[in-house]
């Protein structure tokens, strides 16, 4: 059953369609465009955001000299929780080596750059496990070259000079997966770190029995890295990671650093804009309908001191002006909804393609439409406040004193 003062409150808004239109439009107009220029916002820099978190490279930060990391660093490194992904490597850049598609001719050749990859890498599509001894993933662009495919075979290509004698060592591998061109585009492949670190060890002089290098000095009984692969958890957590890697005595970059902050500093100027305008809009919402609001009140003081002689009590009749106030702030609401997304189409439909964005430039999520509608809710009803406690304060007797 509806209140009597709810129902009281509707009734009377339904008589005045004509003023109820029009603090209808009035709210819808305040609130239609910050709800455009907030959709501008997130959808721009939320787009942008996106388009660097989605490349695993953006979030790659790279030393800038080489050095000697032993286990126990790498360890320390890894638990970082700032810390996504993070391989050694035994050299100080990744190696680049001869591949082609069979272990017995090098008719067909292709130069390529491998890297070691262990669960979690970036690199690997999902659905792909990390490559175990003998397996290899490969890039598109080195399995088009090579004319191999997956469950196909595979060979690297090793050279090396050791007292004055040229020595090579070829490695067969299993080619397992691709990985995905989006995130690594040039030639290469993916092998597991054992054997990585062995081939590189092997063009060191050191020998690799495992892969067939049986010539060499012995590996070492401890490995020590020159460089390591490392991935941030997400772009807020690169600067740490830099701090934290420059209080080791590590000097490193992020490449795409620079691409985030000038994102941050786009989304402060836009917010501080966003946060002035919808401060003053607020308050002027606020004056103008707790003003009109109030007027109502005086223009209909006799009929409802007539009501409250009838016997409506005083929280029945506050109720009426505090459901009228929800009902315009709700059906304002409602417009200025209607009228931003038929804005936004237009907006996508002409600046997207300008401004050559992975998304719309105007984008808002269900949970945006409803703050914003809830705090309209709120401050129509903080509004209409003091005309519900100036009905509440009407006697029954000036019905009767006015009559």
């Amino acid at each position: 059953m509806i209140p009597l003062g709810v129902s009281l409150g509707i009734k009377d808004l339904v008589r005045g369609q004509s003023g109820l239109m029009t603090q209808v439009i009035a709210i819808a107009a305040l609130l239609a465009p910050l709800l455009i220029l907030y959709s501008l916002r997130y959808g721009v820099v939320s787009t942008l955001t996106d388009d660097l978190v989605s490349n695993p490279e953006n979030r790659r930060i790279q030393t800038l000299r080489q050095g000697v990391y032993d286990q126990s660093f790498m360890d320390s490194l890894g638990t970082d929780p700032r810390v996504d992904y993070l391989i050694p490597m035994a050299t100080p850049i990744a190696r680049s080596m001869d591949f082609s598609p069979d272990t017995g001719s090098t008719s067909t050749v292709v130069r390529g750059t491998i890297l070691a990859a262990v669960s979690g890498d970036p690199l690997l599509p999902g659905g792909i496990p990390p490559p175990a001894r003998g397996q290899i993933v490969l890039t598109p662009s080195m399995a088009q070259d090579l004319g191999v495919s997956i469950g196909g075979d595979a060979a690297l290509w090793l050279g090396r000079t050791l007292e004055g004698r040229d020595e090579t060592l070829v490695v067969p591998f299993t080619v397992i997966g691709l990985t995905d061109p989006a995130a690594w585009s040039s030639k290469g492949g993916l092998v597991d770190p054992d054997s990585n670190w062995r081939m590189e060890m092997w063009q060191e002089g050191y020998a690799a029995p495992t892969l067939g290098g049986r010539t060499g000095k012995p590996l070492p009984a401890t490995r020590e890295y020159r460089n390591f692969r490392l991935y941030a958890k997400d772009l807020p957590a690169i600067e740490g990671l830099l701090s934290r890697l420059l209080a080791d005595g590590v000097e490193a970059r992020a490449p795409r650093l620079a691409d985030y902050q000038a994102i941050l500093a786009l989304n402060r100027v836009l917010g501080t804009v966003f946060l002035l305008l919808a401060s003053t809009m607020t308050l002027g919402f606020l004056l103008s309908f707790g003003a009109a609001q109030w007027e109502a009140v005086a223009r209909k003081r006799h009929a409802i001191s007539i009501l409250r002689l009838h016997g409506l009590g005083r929280f029945q009749s506050a109720s009426m002006a505090l459901t009228q106030a929800g009902a315009i702030a709700l059906l304002g609401g409602a417009l200025a909804t209607g009228a931003y997304y038929a804005v936004a189409q237009m907006l996508n439909s002409v600046l997207t393609p300008i401004f050559k964005l992975g998304g719309d430039v105007s984008r808002l999520e269900p949970l945006h439409i409803a703050i914003a509608v809830g705090a309209t809710l709120a401050a129509a009803l903080l509004a209409a406040s003091l005309a519900a406690g100036r009905i509440a304060r009407i006697e029954p007797g000036e019905g009767i004193r006015n009559a």
